[in-house]
């Protein structure tokens, strides 16, 4: 068999070779280059609004903090067993594998006798969560201010923490996106 260029652990290889199966990518990673280093680090405000996307993301989608922070390194993994995930750092809310194969977000790709070399991944729920997580912090995806499509907009809901919190995505919207930050999303 070939070798598996997506960003998979070695586990997850292993597994999927021994089963003589083969592994599609829908995105091929790019190898690391001092242009798209530079490219990276140009501007450091990546980051700059991480508190107010993750807040309305959370919101949104009715999910913790800690459980976001748990699908952002499972959208990393792609494909992850449960040795992956008991390697992944995680708060005592999600330290039980039930409680994440439990939560709706996780499909299993790959079955067999031993749980521990059953392969997961995300499922379409838990990725258009992450991606629309990072498609608002790069600037791609502007946040909605209608009350139908922000919890923050919601009145019946708002307090004075969701108030300041809406001036900011209002704020924010009418910024443009830098150019630094046009490059994550535009090819």
């Amino acid at each position: 068999m070939s070798e598996l260029n997506c960003n998979a652990s070695k586990r997850v290889k292993k597994v999927i070779s021994d089963k003589n199966a083969q592994l599609v990518c829908v995105n091929e990673i790019p190898k690391y280059s001092k242009k798209q280093f530079k490219e990276v680090y140009k501007g450091y405000d990546f980051l700059e609004n991480l508190f107010t996307i993750r807040t309305y993301i959370q919101k949104k989608h009715n999910v913790p903090y800690e459980f976001l922070e748990l699908m952002l390194r499972l959208m990393g993994l792609n494909l992850f067993t449960m040795v992956d995930f008991f390697d992944t750092p995680r708060t005592f809310t999600y330290k039980k594998w039930n409680s994440i194969k439990e939560s709706g977000y996780i499909n299993l790709v790959m079955d067999d006798k031993d749980v521990m070399k059953r392969v997961y991944c995300l499922n379409k729920k838990g990725q258009n969560i992450v991606i629309d997580f990072y498609e608002c912090l790069s600037g791609e995806k502007r946040i909605p201010e209608s009350p139908e499509e922000n919890p923050f907009e919601d009145d019946s809901k708002k307090v004075d923490f969701d108030r300041k919190k809406m001036e900011l995505i209002k704020k924010l919207n009418k910024l443009p996106v830098p150019d630094h930050k046009k490059h994550l999303f535009r090819g």
